[in-house]
């Protein structure tokens, strides 16, 4: 029993590795600025995947990870995506589990330990991330096949592939299947009986939007992948090697693959930085997305080997920490930020085209934001600027920014503009620009822009 444990932890590490290496290889070779969510603080993280490839058994090399991506997740901040902001909370978990472990047994404890600690908190705050993607997505916006962020990724699949069917009927089953796996399939991952084919489930429809060659959804489908390895049975490994007996070099094989193949990816994106006409893609985009997908989709059916061999086995032996219920906390909080006013991105909402603002609401039973802090109320109409990108935001889009980001931007974008706030036409320039927000305060508050179009949007 105690080997099968093992390798759930070691799988679980390979696979949070790989998917922080398929979200930064190779962009930190390619930009400095933080242009793409890439910067310089990537490297830390990146280099601490690594370690974790080389010893999985290392509990070290995986804690270190996580505390580096919090490190780049503060750098970025506020411009975080939900998928790397929920892999931030995931960290935390880890880090509360292992914290409390080590402390009750008196030295620091194993990664086997730890997960099993941290294994129950994950499922719950998996769960209800879901739930919120779900429910986000019950909205006016989202069931329109003209809008439906749903419905133009099958049709960029459509393009991409273009033996799959397509029409509006195909669009509309798709806006359903959608709504019906992110609201039913929940329950699935949270009845200990349907656990493993409700993560089965998940995962292949992770590895449909891997597809997504444009919109790069496979880093969200990696960021997936180690969570939903713990909803299967504890002694699933166990059970699993012992009618595969090549299990074990099957999991080294792959860790190996993973290793040597970002190693050279790494190498193909240094010296490919140029586009290649025929392509209109550069070459190690092709290379990041095909690598991707093929890892995910073995993964996929590595863990479903898995899950089958041990289809009979209902055993949940694990000792929650209390304490790792923190990133459980969090999921929520973040989740609930649009209603409660103090933000309304990276709130578990992408892709969804819900407008939640402090007067007005597209969605189908949830109200307009409560705006405690009258942060969503308070906005701002560019009427003009020199900054083009500005008024295309705006303006030309129709739309509105809260004075909360308008004074950010202008932080970061020194510009002259002309704007109405409060029925008052203001003028300012570089030199005369409002004081930004608190800059502590600036990388946890973030809104949309403010409007009808943002319905029309798909934002992450």
């Amino acid at each position: 029993m105690t080997g099968g444990l093992d390798t759930r932890y070691r799988v679980f590490a390979i696979l949070a590795a790989a998917a922080l290496l398929f979200r930064w290889e190779p962009g930190i070779f390619l930009y400095i600025s933080r242009t793409g969510n890439v910067t310089w603080s990537g490297w830390l993280p990146v280099a601490m995947a690594f370690g974790v490839l080389l010893q999985p058994q290392e509990l070290r090399w995986l804690l270190a990870m996580y505390a580096g991506i919090a490190f780049d997740v503060f750098v970025t901040a506020p411009a975080i995506p939900n998928h790397y902001l929920l892999t931030l909370l995931v960290g935390v978990t880890l880090w509360a589990a292992a914290g409390s472990r080590s402390l009750a047994l008196g030295r620091l404890a194993t990664g086997t330990e730890v997960l099993a600690a941290a294994a129950g908190p994950l499922r719950l705050a998996v769960v209800a991330f879901y739930l919120f993607t779900g429910v986000w997505k019950a909205n006016q916006g989202f069931v329109d096949p003209e809008f439906s962020c749903g419905a133009l990724s099958w049709a960029r699949l459509v393009v991409q592939f273009g033996f799959l069917p397509d029409g509006e009927a195909v669009r509309y089953a798709v806006i359903a299947f959608t709504l019906a796996l992110e609201l039913g399939g929940p329950l699935l991952l949270a009845i200990p009986a349907t656990r493993a084919l409700g993560a089965l489930v998940f995962f292949f429809f992770h590895g449909v939007l891997a597809l997504d060659f444009v919109q790069n959804y496979q880093n969200f489908s990696w960021a997936m992948a180690p969570l939903l390895t713990v909803f299967l049975p504890d002694d699933a490994w166990a059970l699993a090697a012992a009618r595969v007996p090549r299990l074990e070099g099957w999991v080294r094989y792959g860790r190996l693959n993973v290793l040597l193949g970002h190693a050279a990816l790494l190498l193909v994106a240094w010296n490919s930085a140029v586009y290649v006409p025929m392509m209109q893609v550069m070459p190690h985009h092709a290379t990041r997305w095909l690598g991707s997908v093929a890892c995910f989709f073995g993964a996929f059916v590595g863990v479903a080997a898995v899950a089958f061999h041990s289809r009979r086995s209902r055993t949940w032996v694990e000792a929650p920490s209390r304490l790792a219920y923190v990133g459980v906390a969090l999921v929520v909080l973040n989740g609930l930020s649009p209603l409660i006013g103090f933000k309304n991105r990276n709130a578990w909402q992408m892709y969804s085209n819900v407008r939640i603002e402090a007067s007005a609401s597209n969605h189908f039973f949830l109200p307009p934001s409560f705006d405690l802090f009258g942060l969503q109320a308070d906005l701002v109409e560019v009427l003009d600027s020199d900054d083009g990108f500005l008024l295309k935001e705006t303006r030309e889009s129709g739309l509105q920014m809260t004075w909360w980001d308008f004074r950010v931007w202008l932080a970061e974008h020194p510009a002259n503009v002309t704007y109405l706030r409060g029925g008052v036409r203001y003028q300012v320039t570089p030199q005369t620009a409002p004081d930004p927000p608190p800059w502590l305060l600036r990388k946890v508050v973030w809104f949309r822009p403010v409007g009808e179009a943002v319905a029309r949007q798909c934002q992450w």
